[in-house]
């Protein structure tokens, strides 16, 4: 009778000290430091109830080039740090109560932190977060293509203007041009002034050679 209520006892410590501390399978604390940097960023953070009672998913988006990232949990009224670990993965489930830290890693190095807690989420109908490194990426990122697509439209232009001045050159009557036509005119003249005068000449001279020879004939 005495270890039955013993172990009833035990039982309903166990059970009690679960009730009392939401957190019992979360008290891990990494204490690596990481150099911060802006050029890292995760984004679209969430969190919602899940399935699992007393539970909460956290999910988000990052760079192609992050690998993990650091979840921090807080206690809601003393703040103090609660859990603190990386995680591969893009989704995780915690305790509904905690006061979330996400961020993401990459070396040695962390990018900017995001805070979310499902209250502030409920009051946002549970619209995702993201930070101002963020915003920043996507304003440079915009950007940049603004100014290719400027310099792609820049170099039609060019190329255009290229082409309409090769064609107006091709269809453009040169000084050279005129010299050339000119010369070519001149020497079809002079040929056809050699042959006139050849062919003049030519028939001048054959009427006088024969009427000599008949007159001495008729001598």
């Amino acid at each position: 009778m005495r270890l039955i209520i013993a172990f009833l006892f035990i039982i309903s410590c166990s059970v009690s000290t679960a009730i009392e501390d939401p957190y019992a399978n979360y008290h891990a604390i990494d204490t690596t430091q990481y150099k911060p940097t802006d050029a890292l960023y995760l984004y679209d953070l969430t969190i919602k109830e899940s399935h699992n009672t007393g539970k909460v998913i956290l999910e988000w988006k990052n760079q192609k080039n992050i690998t993990y990232h650091m979840i921090e949990m807080r206690d809601p009224d003393t703040h103090k740090i609660i859990y603190r670990q990386k995680h591969y993965t893009n989704i995780a489930e915690f305790p509904e109560n905690g006061l979330f830290t996400i961020y993401p890693l990459y070396y040695k190095q962390k990018g900017e932190p995001i805070s979310i807690n499902l209250a502030d989420a409920k009051a946002r109908n549970y619209a995702p977060v993201s930070p101002k490194s963020y915003y920043r990426a996507v304003e440079k990122e915009e950007q940049a293509k603004q100014r290719d697509k400027k310099r792609i439209e820049q170099e039609y232009r060019y190329e255009q203007l290229r082409l309409q001045a090769a064609d107006e050159r091709a269809n453009r009557i040169t000084p050279k041009v005129v010299i050339l036509v000119i010369i070519v005119l001149f020497l079809a003249v002079l040929i056809v002034l050699i042959i006139w005068l050849v062919g003049y000449l030519t028939k001048d001279k054959t009427p006088q050679i024969n009427y000599r020879k008949n007159n001495q004939g008729w001598n």
